[in-house]
């Protein structure tokens, strides 16, 4: 079934609970009425003005526009492509940084072609532009952000080095993390998957899976929520 307020999109779509993982401070039922869906990427609906969302992988900027609409949130967010960069728009509450996010603070070989999105990990008939590149405490401490309320993370493979290489302290400042892994692009990443979900259960993150067939639409929700 899909979310209430949401759609399915695609047949890969499968709203997939595990109560055991996901029961905390927060009852299943609030948990279910409280999912909300953008631009591919579910969340709990417990956001305000006052709330820090972190967008990584900007895009064209439409998951950093709607949150400010709906929510009223502050927006931090990255996108490295510059022609991406180049044509985002100015929004009120959105601070925008040309970036890619990365294991360190040296500059990233990102790889741009015209049939998917430019990435650092998959260079099949692409050519290359080198970008500067922040990891995500960097990130973090630069605006002065201790906690993150939602933070959206679309980085085309490059999840798994920079997750790899956050440290747990840094990982428990974020109170909501929606990924879309990149098994979709190349199942041989699917134990990557695996190991980086294992870390952030051990962490005490509970997850709830949205898609059925690839790890394309995960959240993982603080052990406090």
């Amino acid at each position: 079934p899909s979310p209430p307020g949401t759609s399915s999109t695609g047949s890969d779509y499968f709203f997939q609970l595990q109560p055991r993982h996901v029961m905390g401070s927060t009852t299943l039922t609030e948990m279910v009425l409280s999912i909300d869906r953008v631009d591919l990427h579910s969340f709990l609906r417990i956001l305000n003005e006052t709330s820090t969302v972190v967008d990584l992988g900007m895009s064209d900027g439409d998951f950093a526009r709607t949150m400010v609409s709906r929510f009223g949130c502050h927006v931090y967010g990255l996108e490295p492509e510059p022609s991406l960069f180049a044509a985002l728009p100015d929004i009120d509450r959105v601070v925008k940084e040309q970036a890619a996010v990365s294991p360190t603070d040296e500059p990233v070989t990102l790889y741009v072609n015209t049939t998917q999105c430019a990435s650092t990990l998959f260079d099949v008939g692409a050519t290359s532009v080198t970008v500067a590149g922040t990891t995500l405490a960097s990130f973090l401490d630069r605006h002065a952000i201790s906690t993150v309320d939602l933070l959206k993370m679309d980085i085309e493979g490059a999840e798994f080095d920079v997750l790899a290489s956050t440290s747990d302290l840094d990982l428990l400042r974020i109170r909501q993390l929606t990924i879309e892994f990149h098994d979709f692009l190349d199942s041989s990443l699917l134990p990557r998957v695996s190991i980086t979900d294992q870390r952030l259960r051990r962490l005490g993150f509970r997850r709830i899976k949205f898609t059925q067939f690839t790890n394309g639409d995960v959240l993982y929700m603080h052990p406090t929520i």
